[in-house]
């Protein structure tokens, strides 16, 4: 662990000069014990003990001088944010999903809008013409599944970034297990009418077809919940479950 005396103030460039040499001297093996309190006794500001590993503090501190700021506000400003996150009522690893969440929704140029929206364009655009919304649907699942494939390889990665995401995605939860010499994978929150729920399942469809799942049966239900059951490929990892 790599624990430094921080201080509540700008660290002026002697402060900084006495901090790196207490850095120095206070390495034993690979602990770097807090810095003696007796040597930053007239260094007349408040002072905390914050504690994190070495490779963290030195990454923070290459971002920091890459942006031309100084250790102290980088640090701040992500305290700041984690605890405005903490303040809403939500888990620390949100801020690790939003993260997640930026990179992807650039990649894919996601625009936010309502889940009240999606759903009554997709219940008109079911009641005027079935057929072109089911093809807009599939073109979408081969869009996904071209730059899902791409971002994470194998199924394990496409769940571990699942996992990583699933904070603030409106998917609730997607598990797969064994049945019968296949598997059975459950999706739930993929919509709330049954119409947006059918192409979301084809969506998954072609999103799993991809990664060398053999989907057999497709059963969208009200509520946002798909079931898709198949066989795996030779090319699909059949050791891979999910929750």
């Amino acid at each position: 662990m790599n624990s430094l005396k921080v201080k509540n103030n700008l660290l002026s460039a002697l402060d900084y000069c006495i901090l790196l040499f207490c850095k120095e001297k206070a390495f034993y093996s690979d602990v770097i014990k807090l810095v003696p309190y007796e040597i930053l006794k007239n260094v007349s500001m408040t002072r905390v003990t914050l504690a994190a590993s070495e490779e963290l503090v030195d990454e923070l501190d290459s971002e920091a001088k890459r942006r031309g700021i100084t250790l102290y506000s980088l640090t701040n400003t992500s305290l700041a944010s984690m605890v405005q996150l903490l303040k809403l009522g939500k888990p620390p690893e949100t801020l690790v999903a939003l993260v997640k969440y930026i990179e992807l929704s650039e990649a894919l140029r996601l625009i936010p809008v309502t889940d009240w929206f999606i759903e009554n364009l997709i219940s008109e655009l079911y009641k005027a013409n079935k057929e072109k919304l089911f093809e807009l649907c599939e073109k979408t699942g081969d869009q996904l599944a071209t730059f899902l494939t791409g971002y994470a390889p194998t199924l394990e990665e496409l769940v571990k970034t699942f996992d990583t995401v699933k904070h603030i995605l409106p998917l609730k939860s997607l598990y797969m297990k064994e049945s019968d010499g296949g598997f059975i994978i459950t999706i739930l929150g993929s919509g709330f009418n049954l119409e947006s729920t059918e192409c979301s399942a084809i969506i998954a469809k072609k999103v799993f077809e991809s990664y060398g799942l053999k989907i057999n049966e497709v059963k969208p239900n009200a509520g946002g919940v798909i079931v898709l059951k198949g066989n795996y490929s030779e090319h699909a990892d059949a050791s891979m479950q999910a929750t």
